[in-house]
């Protein structure tokens, strides 16, 4: 691919450019996950560069919202490559033995198979459900809340959980005001790093008081019992500083190759991965 397909006259990023840059931290993320320690400086690293690829994929996910010209199709397509990618993600994830294993001339299917833990696509169906929800004029705003809390819980067993859901919603709600959707990113990153200090950690944080937050932040980016995590913290905050130079084109080739590459790596790479990991 040519620089002018990703790169437009210097103006800034395409979605493809930023698709590939998504999809290069999400394979260095999992290669990490999968051969390496977290807390080794290739495994942190990794990590960190990894933060870059959800809130990316939630981004373009509003931004297929308003471009799409047939929103259930566009749903559809989300839901199948869930169901698809459920299984490698469930191995790469998940699994602590080979997910088929060989007992006495025989072939037997690994019980963690069955995790109920599924992928981020799922998540990301989510969020386009709940901004489909919230751009519906002929519902009623307590039916919109109601209806995305719901969806929220749908995705509590999907990576990235209802912060995908959220952070679909925070680009959605402002699409068309760069301002407004980082802020509100920010706002629901902000929130994901609280929560995820108390669910890690179980530190109290007494909600009322900055001073208890910001010494929180500090106990699990600086200590040693918990610097793996700091990766997911300081992470999380640098996509919007991608995300502001996006032009608003698309770029690259129209091909039917360059529309799917961006679902079908997703998958495939971590069969690959696991595939290497357990068998060669």
């Amino acid at each position: 691919m040519s620089n002018t397909a990703i790169i437009n006259n210097n103006r800034g990023l395409t979605a493809t450019a930023l698709k590939y840059i998504a999809i290069a931290a999400m394979l260095l993320d999992h290669i990490a996950w999968v051969f390496s320690d977290t807390v080794t400086l290739f495994g942190w690293t990794s990590h960190f560069i990894g933060r870059l690829t959800a809130p990316i994929m939630c981004f373009f996910i509003a931004e297929g919202y308003y471009h799409t010209k047939n929103l259930s199709k566009y749903m559809l397509r989300l839901a199948i490559f869930a169901v698809i990618s459920h299984f490698p993600y469930v191995m790469m994830s998940s699994l602590t033995e080979p997910p088929l294993i060989f007992e006495s001339g025989s072939v037997v299917l690994n019980t963690e198979m069955l995790s109920p833990t599924t992928s981020v696509i799922f998540s990301l169906l989510m969020g386009l459900c709940a901004l489909s929800v919230w751009k519906n004029k002929k519902l009623k705003m307590p039916i919109k809340i109601i209806a995305i809390i719901i969806l929220c819980g749908a995705a509590l067993f999907a990576d990235w959980q209802f912060w995908a859901v959220l952070m679909v919603l925070a680009f959605g709600i402002f699409h068309g005001d760069k301002k407004k959707q980082f802020i509100a990113y920010y706002v629901v990153a902000f929130c994901a790093v609280i929560y995820y200090i108390a669910m890690r950690d179980g530190i109290f944080i007494n909600m009322l008081s900055m001073s208890g937050i910001f010494i929180s932040v500090y106990y699990l980016i600086f200590t040693s019992t918990s610097s793996a995590g700091s990766m997911w913290i300081i992470g999380i905050f640098i996509p919007p500083l991608l995300l502001k130079n996006y032009n608003g084109e698309r770029g690259g080739s129209r091909s039917k190759l360059n529309k799917w590459i961006f679902y079908w790596f997703y998958p495939l790479h971590m069969l690959v991965l696991v595939i290497i990991k357990w068998y060669f």
